[in-house]
């Protein structure tokens, strides 16, 4: 693959990778890409962790959530709509 990267940017990436120890540009910007899948990786919640478990569980156990339909949005509209006019009457 190969990745063109216009003008001061090329001088800048050649400079950075120099600095982080790398004596190609390629292998730079590898490192980046790992890092940054790493990243997201960690930002992602362990599937394992206990709270998350629960939730599932809690939401499995409350039963069926019913269909969610047009007039259930309306609904759910309506009734906002009418709490935030409750508000702006304070």
């Amino acid at each position: 693959m190969q990745i063109t990267i216009p003008g001061d940017a090329e001088e800048l990436v050649k400079r950075k990778a120099a600095l982080a120890g790398f004596t190609d540009v390629g292998e730079y910007v590898l490192d980046l890409v790992i890092a940054d899948d790493r990243q997201r990786d960690a930002a992602l919640p362990d599937p394992n962790d206990p709270r998350i478990i629960q939730t599932i569980e809690d939401g499995y156990a409350s039963g069926d959530a019913g269909e969610i339909s047009a007039e259930f949005w309306e609904e759910r509209r309506r009734k906002l709509e009418q709490r935030i006019a409750e508000r702006e009457k304070r």
